[in-house]
Formats: C-alpha cells, sequence, structure tokens
C-alpha cells in the first residue's frame, strides 16, 4: 500500500480524499500530507499548460489554474478532475523512482490522439481528451515496460469511475 499524501486548499483536500476512498482500487490510500507519507501530491495555482509536474520534493503538484471551467465543459467533478491529474503524475513518479536513468522529460508526450498523457499547448485543450478519457496503448505498453503494471491500473480504475459518475455538464 503506497500512502499518498495531499496538501492544498483544504475544502478541494477533503473532496478529493473523499472521491479517492470511493475508488475500486487497493493499490494507493490518500491521506492528508504527513511526514510518513509515500509520495505528496500539492494541489498549486500555477499558471501554465502544464496540469501536472514533478516535483523535487519526492511528489507531483497538480494545477487547479482553469481546471472549473475544464470541468465545466467536460462534465466531470473538480475532485475527481484533480484526483486524475494526482494519478497521471504519480504514475510517472512511480516509473522514475525505481529506475534512476530516467528524467522528467523521458515521459513528454507530443499532443496525440485523446491521450491524457499526451501534452497539449493550451491547457484548455485537456477538456476535449476528458469527453473521453483514455491512456494510448503506446504509454501503457510504456509505464508496463517500466514495472509500473499496478499502478497502470489503478489509473485505469479512475478512468472508468469519471466514466462511470460523469455529470451532466451545464
Amino acid at each position: 500500500m503506497v500512502h499518498v499524501g495531499i496538501t492544498g486548499v483544504l475544502s478541494d483536500r477533503t473532496r478529493i480524499l473523499e472521491w479517492a476512498h470511493a475508488l475500486p482500487q487497493d493499490r494507493l490510500w490518500f491521506e492528508p500530507h504527513t511526514e510518513d507519507s509515500d509520495v505528496h501530491i500539492e494541489i498549486v495555482s500555477d499558471r501554465g499548460s502544464e496540469l501536472f509536474m514533478l516535483a523535487p520534493d519526492k511528489g507531483v503538484h497538480v494545477s487547479d489554474w482553469q481546471s472549473q471551467g475544464i470541468c465545466l465543459y467536460s462534465g466531470i467533478e473538480p475532485e475527481v478532475y484533480l484526483l486524475l491529474y494526482s494519478m497521471l503524475g504519480l504514475i510517472q513518479w512511480w516509473a522514475l523512482e525505481p529506475n534512476p536513468h530516467l528524467i522528467p522529460e523521458d515521459f513528454f508526450h507530443p499532443a496525440g490522439p485523446n491521450s491524457l498523457l499526451a501534452r497539449q499547448e493550451y491547457k484548455q485543450d485537456y477538456a476535449l481528451i476528458l469527453e473521453s478519457p483514455s491512456v494510448c496503448s503506446g504509454c501503457l505498453e510504456f509505464y508496463r515496460c517500466l514495472g509500473a503494471e499496478l499502478e497502470v491500473h489503478a489509473l485505469q480504475c479512475v478512468i472508468d469511475f469519471i466514466t462511470m459518475c460523469r455529470r451532466t455538464p451545464r
């Protein structure tokens, strides 16, 4: 079990934890961040096109900038959006942790057909991907080759959860 500590705005953090505990998976335990957390997710308000980035402090930064508009367009709850991008950051963190010869830039994925891990030029472009969230087969194979099979499965649980719980756009 990997303990994932979350920091950020208290109300967002509380709702993210509620959604995370509803996920049908047993690999991760989300909790408020403590010194005992295995990995740290920090919800930040960074402007820019990156939804998440690996942080030098043993964790992942997830940006909530423009998340409300993206969520309204794509029909998902803001907390689920933050949870999804936390998971995408976590999968990269897990792949990097046992592979010291890799660097975060090794994970750059050019914009492509509907892959959640593809980098988009503008943050708003992620809303289109969230209409039908998926991870391309190349990314799935890449992460499996790096020994992240369980993490890929946990990510797929989040994607399935989003598809099941999608709310109607306003």
